[in-house]
């Protein structure tokens, strides 16, 4: 990308080398030039490939409409309930009731049904799971969201998420509504594999 200056009355001397690399078609974006300048207000004009402004359009596009929000941390144990009163007498933290998270009834083939417990210091949620290393290999899915535990985040566009991290070559599991009914729910690494959920609450 090569900027190009040129005074505000002298649009038509704008000209592009023979030899510039541009990809057709191009848009030319016209943007004012911080500074002062000894000829008067310019700006600069920057060849863009169409592809590119397509892309940073539906990116600005996306953060207007889509919503997205840190909802909970997940933390695994084959000893939930030594946990649970770890956070809950340690920590202070309260119990939220199973009952607020209808969970997808499991079987042989599918499903999930380690003990979870719930609990909140009032604002943040913890989901302190039972760790299952079968769950990702049952499901046919590489990430296993109850392995090592994750953190989550929710949407109130999971199909415009997903979008995005096909756009940015990221691949992520659909679990569908695998561990909760009223869920939908994503699981994806960030660059040092850390593991995300990336859910939206069902109507």
């Amino acid at each position: 990308m090569i900027p190009v200056e040129f005074r505000r009355n002298e649009y038509k001397k704008l000209k592009f080398r023979k030899n510039q690399p541009l990809c057709n078609p191009i848009t030319v974006i016209f943007l004012p030039k911080l500074g002062p300048s000894l000829h008067g207000p310019f700006f600069m004009a920057i060849p863009y490939r169409e592809s590119h402004l397509s892309g940073l359009l539906n990116s600005k596009k996306r953060e207007q409409t889509m919503k997205l929000e840190f909802h909970h941390i997940n933390f695994v144990s084959q000893n939930i309930e030594e946990l649970d009163m770890f956070y809950k007498n340690i920590m202070q933290m309260e119990t939220i009731p199973p009952e607020k998270f209808p969970r997808t009834a499991a079987t042989d083939k599918a499903g999930y049904d380690g003990k979870i417990k719930f609990v909140t210091e009032g604002s943040m949620q913890m989901h302190l799971a039972e760790k299952d290393l079968t769950v990702a290999k049952k499901h046919n899915q590489k990430i296993n969201p109850v392995k090592k535990g994750h953190i989550a985040f929710r949407t109130d566009d999971i199909e415009e998420f997903k979008v995005l991290l096909k756009e940015k070559n990221i691949q992520f599991s659909d679990y569908g509504t695998t561990f909760a009914k009223e869920w939908y729910q994503i699981f994806f690494q960030d660059p040092v594999g850390n593991i995300i959920e990336v859910h939206q609450l069902l109507e």
